[in-house]
């Protein structure tokens, strides 16, 4: 038996755990991981024979002797069961892994940038009973409940473990949606896969995704190879990088649904997403809107974590002025296909805020938006994102040239 042990806070969680596992894991070796946990895992993982037994805990986790002895008694279940899975106040946690030199797989750090779910993270291989798992409750088994502060913990779990869930939406053949999520992306495939995991992972499976490869030379193509057996899934490739604008003009010109999501490469959809802007279907037409929007997640992006900085408010459209005086973020950003067309969607002559060029022309031309009632959006926010002087120095010039064509 090889046992992890994931550190996560204080090296005093991990030492607290390991007394716990030598009073009754004594021929266990023991390993402690303190960053990349997937790709730290399947190296380990490489060197186990088919016969051992691998166990994934966090720091802080202890044990019980009846845990151990529930294995030994039930180490023929290794030949039925990928695992086991440990059910703790009503969360499932995969914990231990039988036959762990093939098969199992950990995702690391550009698949899952919430490392400290990695184990949860195998839950989704439940899909068409591809790994099956033994459920147990009360094992000897304890979670540790530490967290510190900034973490939000319990936030945090209801925002991502439903994304790392088992879909169990049949893929439609014969789909009629009214949602494209369009995703422009260049030398982004280290942070795509979560953004096409949080589509595919939608409450509601009605939509179409069109992405646009802006010239990519990076990892993109071969994240976007694994996607096109899914017929929702449409991939276009620009030969050279010409930006955003341009991508998205290609996006535009092969949707055929009424409405189009904007969404970043580096972020992500809320599982209820696609059900929120059917749900808006008859305020839509209430309103004549050709636009929706609303408030959004926000996390920040550190070396190799992501931090919840809560929920974002965005201001009305009707505050048009503030929002380009201020260079605040919209989104999500989701247009009607009509609009777009109508005013020749998105100017390739800047390569810079495009996005609220975009915002600005559709006030002027006067077109009604929604709200949406719930965050359906998360963005990620980096530190090359926040301003600094050469960026207020070139959005200072980008609002004096737009000044001088407009009345703001």
């Amino acid at each position: 038996m090889h046992i992890v042990i994931l550190e996560k806070h204080e090296s005093w969680t991990t030492d607290l755990t390991i007394q716990s596992l030598k009073r009754y894991a004594i021929d266990a070796q023991i390993s402690v991981i303190t960053q990349d946990y997937g790709s730290e895992l399947n190296k380990i993982r490489s060197c186990l024979s088919d016969q051992e037994i691998l166990v994934v805990c966090q720091s802080g986790d202890t044990f019980h002797s009846h845990f151990f002895k529930l294995i030994a008694m039930n180490s023929h279940h290794m030949n039925s069961y990928r695992g086991i899975i440990i059910i703790h106040e009503g969360k499932k946690i995969p914990v231990v892994f039988f036959r762990v030199s093939h098969g199992v797989t950990f995702s690391e750090w550009n698949k899952l940038p919430f490392q400290h779910y990695v184990r949860e993270d195998q839950l989704r291989y439940y899909r068409d009973n591809k790994w099956i798992y033994w459920n147990i409750e009360e094992c000897g088994y304890i979670p540790s409940t530490r967290s510190l502060p900034w973490e939000k913990r319990e936030e945090v779990e209801k925002l991502i473990l439903p994304i790392l869930q088992p879909n169990h939406h049949k893929v439609l053949t014969n789909i009629n949606p009214i949602v494209t999520i369009g995703i422009a992306t260049y030398q982004m495939g280290h942070m795509l896969m979560w953004a096409l995991q949080s589509i595919k992972n939608q409450t509601n499976p009605n939509w179409h995704l069109l992405v646009y490869d802006d010239g990519s030379t990076d990892s993109t193509t071969n994240v976007l190879q694994n996607e096109v057996h899914d017929p929702r899934i449409t991939v276009l490739r620009g030969k050279e990088n010409k930006g955003k604008a341009h991508a998205f003009n290609q996006i535009l010109s092969h949707t055929r649904t009424p409405w189009l999501m904007e969404l970043d490469s580096d972020d992500w959809l809320a599982p209820h997403a696609i059900q929120s802007i059917y749900k808006a279907t008859d305020q839509i037409k209430e309103k004549k809107a050709h636009f929706l929007y609303g408030n959004y997640y926000l996390w920040e992006q550190g070396k190799r974590e992501l931090r919840y900085r809560g929920i974002q408010i965005s201001p009305k459209l009707e505050q048009i002025e503030h929002i380009i005086q201020s260079g605040i973020v919209v989104c999500p950003r989701i247009y009607s296909t009509d609009s777009l067309f109508k005013m020749n969607a998105w100017d390739v002559e800047g390569r810079l805020y495009e996005d609220l060029e975009l915002l600005y022309r559709l006030k002027m031309n006067q077109v009604s938006a929604v709200s949406l009632s719930s965050p359906i959006y998360h963005r990620r926010l980096h530190s090359s994102s926040v301003t600094h002087q050469a960026k207020k120095s070139a959005y200072s010039k980008w609002l004096m040239d737009l000044k001088s064509k407009s009345s703001i």
